[in-house]
């Protein structure tokens, strides 16, 4: 789905949902084009999920990071920060290369340029 519309995304992700699909990078796909649509609770939502289930794997600690950092809650993207530069000591080189990759990609974007509002409640946790 690379170089996809987000909104394309996001419709391909629904239709695979919709098929029972077993694809792990299926939410994730979800969340950043939610970041391109402007829609950070959403977003911030899925990778907390996804962190919660997978704790040791530093992409969704670098995600939550990305996220929090352009809803501009600094203390949390720096927490993130530091846990995924913790977890990545013992990631394996293809999953940094993976999260490298798809990073290069979502820095790109225009959204990236100012911060986004996050609700109170997702401040606060």
């Amino acid at each position: 789905l690379k170089n996809k519309d987000p909104q394309e995304v996001i419709y391909f992700v629904h239709r695979a949902a919709q098929l029972k699909s077993k694809n792990k990078n299926i939410k994730p796909l979800l969340a950043w084009a939610l970041m391109q649509q402007n829609q950070p609770t959403e977003a911030v939502a899925i990778f907390e999920e996804y962190f919660e289930e997978n704790p040791e794997e530093s992409f969704f600690a670098r995600s939550l990071s990305q996220v929090y950092s352009r809803g501009d809650i600094k203390k949390k993207s720096k927490d993130f920060a530091k846990l995924a530069d913790e977890l990545e000591k013992s990631d394996s080189l293809k999953s940094r290369f993976i999260f490298k990759n798809e990073t290069q990609k979502v820095q790109s974007e225009a959204y990236k340029e100012e911060p986004t509002r996050l609700p109170a409640s997702l401040e606060n946790n």
